[in-house]
């Protein structure tokens, strides 16, 4: 999407492991709640 010229972003969410792409794969509840909070906002921004 970046190189076509359409504004995006990443949204990362921690994990105690660091492991990615992977059933092993897991993040805590508030982890989650909060990445969800910061998405919000930002949407809530750029939709003013």
């Amino acid at each position: 999407l970046q190189l076509a010229g359409i504004p995006s972003a990443m949204l990362f969410v921690r994990n105690p492991t660091g492991v990615s792409h992977s059933p092993a794969e897991h993040a805590e509840m508030s982890d989650c709640l909060a990445g969800v909070d910061a998405l919000t906002r930002v949407l809530e921004e750029v939709a003013a």
